[in-house]
């Protein structure tokens, strides 16, 4: 029988076309990457008969380059003086944008950067579009960018051509890319420092100002928020202008990207992806962890990860139209109910609050205290709406820039864990939220068949949140409604129940923009007479049932978890957070009988959980992230979300929301430590190792099921200030070279657990692609959920059981990392027999 590493090793030797052969770059991709910055010097250089034929976005931008070019050149003088000794004293710390002469170029790349800033929230997760948009990450982002730039001129200007004019001689810069000492690679203060200095003088341009983050307090010195002019920033939000103005640097590609090579460099050298657009194979941080080896990712992974590339997407043009009109006119789902902000009540003057009895006085804080915490979610609603319109305005306005393409692609990257991320993350990609991955479709489609036409109508069901019904009640559920479907798909801003909100603002349809997209296939292939012959392009997931803990209980063999988490031969589905919540209520409701305190607290929570599905969203979270190193503290601060969650827990706490935390934190932590014993002995064992090698000053390292290697390595750091002349002081932090002991074994279980899911997800796509019966030609994935095409997810069912199976048959990569510590003991494991998910129909589901 054929081992593990025998499969591997037979995988990627009958993978060579994703090895060679493949550096055919197309002319039109080359010149997409280049654009970016070309066009904005373009309009510096634009003649003055010109600028009346110039849209509006453009003009925008001339206005804003025009006057910062000047001001570049000038600090540029002004540097090349002092670093020569020119009688100014010693060289300024800035000194390093002498490293580019072309003052055009980084004054397109400031502005552009400063507007994106200004549109695009930092991620697609709603819940960390709350948090303010930093100033250190742009000011970090402009040097980068401008790193990007050198490196990019330097390619031309090596084999005779100008970015935007690559010409015949592409393929000769793709096979010779330049490593020159990009800004990327420079110390965090090099590049503070330059963009520092590059901001403040497009502050001086009149068209950006650097405020104060609200939330801190006047006297918070460092500015924290880039602001843009009000008539601007209206303007912006409009999307022809915003198509102009500001467009995502970072697009899918019109050319399958560059595999990812030279497997024994460092990741920083490796070269994949874009074809002139340098992006490290491990992504980067602070912390550089994995990226400090030599050769991180293993042949297996890489074919894995230029797999993931090479599936080729388009846009879902039907979908587009319907929410660039939905956008635009403001209607559902974009128009959801909305409260009025709160208003404090007026301040009592000096006598009448000395009059008051302290009762009163706490009564009266108590009623403020609750008022400003309104006030304060108010404004987090606010700023996550506004995340929300610019990530749609991007979303739209990347779609449109690809409507028209028969194929697009979307460059790979990894963390240092090993999970897979899409590089270009504005706009629509593969693991944006539900719009953007419903604005995209597979290029290549594939024939339903009987198989695929049941799994078609499964997801739509999925989709409007009943995947907790048996499959004959989904097939039920949509059957009973082919005629609304069909309607939807017709007409869907005039049938617009999918898009419907209830009184607290929350969708009744859990994804509509998934549903709408469904619905758009559906009605096709009912227009068939036999719909298993339509041809579908949907993109249909599978997912994990609490993935994490199915990883924790296969390293621990752990029977009663597995069983919980759906990984024994049965064919009863089992549901952990009912089970945990159940106990939990139990626990509650004996509390609410007792005399004891908080019998109080108590009873408001079993009053609660008297409404149906509410126990179970509150433990849901603290259970799904204990893999991932959910503290006691980050449990309370959970459930608070939950709270805060206006209509998500039917009482209300009247002020003692955090003593209701606190209590039934200690409650659902009671309840954890007793149903997750062995996976959370484990990961105290790993603790345990991580902190021993920390205390000598060493990080910990270990293998993956695919031979790839994993480094943690954090570092302490120290907080660095630079005192801008305009802007003030800037902070940032630099690393000092000493491990980190509390982050080493804090961090060290749930990247142990982020890696091996990662190992499986490569495997299922190298898997998909080997599969002898069935090759998968259209794969993607967000972590623990992959997508195929409806025809093969029998085909991809069958390969995340068969590869989970093979990765832990074995289990020496325990021995492996218990070997940097072996006067640690290894916690006891249990007798679960791995080989059962073969036989559990929603292992993944």
């Amino acid at each position: 029988m054929a081992t593990h590493d025998d499969k591997l090793r037979v995988r990627t030797e009958r993978l060579p076309e994703f090895l060679d052969g493949q550096l055919r770059p197309e002319f039109r991709q080359l010149k997409l990457e280049a654009e970016c910055v070309a066009k904005g010097v373009e309009l510096y250089h634009a003649a003055e008969r010109e600028l009346a034929d110039l849209p509006p976005g453009r003009k925008l931008l001339r206005e804003i380059i025009v006057p910062l070019v000047k001001l570049v050149e000038d600090a540029k003088d002004e540097a090349k003086a002092a670093r020569s000794g020119g009688g100014l004293g010693a060289p300024i710390k800035w000194h390093k944008l002498i490293l580019v002469d072309d003052a055009p170029a980084m004054a397109a790349i400031t502005a552009l950067a400063a507007l994106r800033s200004v549109t695009q929230p930092p991620t697609t997760n709603d819940d960390e579009a709350d948090k303010p948009n930093y100033f250190t990450r742009l000011v970090d982002e402009v040097a980068r960018e401008i790193g990007d730039w050198i490196e990019q001129r330097e390619q031309a200007r090596t084999h005779g051509a100008n970015p935007d004019e690559l010409g015949h001689r592409a393929a000769a810069a793709l096979e010779n890319r330049i490593a020159v000492g990009t800004v990327s690679e420079w110390p965090p203060g090099d590049r503070i420092v330059l963009g520092t200095k590059l901001l403040e003088l497009l502050g001086q341009t009149g068209h950006f100002r650097f405020a104060l983050n609200e939330d801190r307090g006047e006297d918070y010195e460092t500015p924290r928020v880039i602001e843009i002019a009000p008539d601007i920033a209206e303007k912006l939000d409009v999307l022809s202008f915003r198509a102009e103005a500001a467009k995502p640097r970072l697009l899918p590609m019109l050319c399958r990207p560059l595999p990812w090579q030279d497997e024994k460099k460092k990741p920083a050298e490796c070269r994949g992806g874009y074809l002139t657009i340098n992006r490290p194979l491990v992504r980067p941080g602070l912390h550089e962890h994995t990226a400090t080896l030599d050769a991180p990712m293993s042949a297996h992974d890489r074919v894995a990860l230029t797999i993931l590339q090479n599936t080729a997407w388009r846009i879902n043009k039907r979908l587009l139209d319907v929410l660039r009109q939905t956008f635009e006119n403001w209607l559902p789902p974009f128009k959801t109910p909305r409260s009025p902000t709160p208003k404090l009540p007026p301040r009592l003057q000096y006598e009448e609050w000395n009059a008051l009895d302290d009762l009163r006085r706490a009564a009266l804080n108590r009623e403020r205290a609750k008022i400003h915490k309104k006030r304060r979610a108010k404004r987090s609603a606010q700023r996550r709406r506004r995340a929300k319109r610019d990530r749609l305005l991007d979303q739209i306005v990347v779609a449109d820039l690809f409507r028209d393409e028969a194929k697009i692609y979307f460059p790979w990257s990894i963390d240092f864990r090993g999970r897979a991320y899409p590089i270009p993350m504005a706009g629509p990609h593969p693991q944006s939220d539900d719009a953007g991955r419903s604005l995209l479709e597979f290029a290549n489609g594939e024939m339903l068949g009987e198989r695929g036409w049941h799994w078609l109508r499964i997801h739509a069901a999925n989709c409007a949140g009943k995947d907790k019904l048996t499959h004959e009640e989904r097939l039920n559920w949509i059957e009973e409604r082919k005629r609304e479907i069909i309607a939807v798909a017709a007409a869907p801003l005039s049938n617009t129940w999918w898009a419907e909100h209830d009184a607290q603002g929350k969708p009744k349809i859990d994804k509509p923009w998934g549903f709408l997209a469904a619905c758009f296939e559906l009605a096709e292939a009912w227009k068939l007479v036999d719909p298993t012959l339509y041809t579908s392009h949907l993109p249909i997931a599978l997912d994990g049932s609490c993935n994490g803990l199915q990883h924790l209980a296969a390293l621990t063999r752990d029977e009663e978890i597995g069983r919980l988490v759906n990984m024994t031969a049965t064919n009863e589905r089992q549901d952990i957070y009912e089970i945990v919540a159940r106990d939990v209520a139990e626990i509650v409701a004996t509390d609410a009988r007792s005399n004891s305190q908080p019998n109080n607290i108590a009873r408001l929570w079993h009053r609660a959980f008297q409404s149906e599905g509410v126990a179970r969203k509150v433990v849901k979270q603290p259970i799904m992230t204990t893999p991932y190193g959910s503290t006691d503290r980050g449990v309370r601060n959970q459930i608070l979300d939950v709270i805060d969650d206006g209509g998500a827990v039917p009482v209300d706490f009247e002020g003692q929301e955090w003593g209701a935390a606190n209590y039934l934190q200690t409650v659902i932590c009671r309840v954890r430590k007793r149903r997750l014993a062995r996976p959370m002995a484990f990961m105290e064992w790993l603790k345990n190792i991580a902190g021993r090698l920390a205390n000598d000053g060493l990080a910990i390292a270990w293998n993956t099921p695919n031979h790839s290697n994993r480094v943690q390595r954090y570092l302490k750091t120290k907080s660095r200030r630079y005192t801008s002349k305009l802007l003030g002081e800037v902070s940032y932090d630099e690393r000092t070279g000493e491990i980190d002991a509390r982050k080493q074994r804090s961090g060290v279980a749930p990247n142990f657990v982020h890696s091996f899911d990662s190992a499986h997800l490569l495997a299922i796509v190298l898997g998909c692609y080997d599969e002898n019966e069935r090759r998968v030609g259209s794969i993607s994935c967000v972590h623990d959920s992959i997508a195929v095409p409806a025809a093969d997810i029998d085909t991809l069912a069958r390969v995340i059981r068969q590869e989970f199976i093979e990765i832990y048959q074995y289990d020496y990569y325990l021995a492996e990392i218990g070997n940097q510590a072996p006067d640690e003991p290894m916690p006891k494991h249990g007798n679960l027999d791995i080989s059962q998910v073969a036989d559990n129909p929603f292992f993944f589901n």
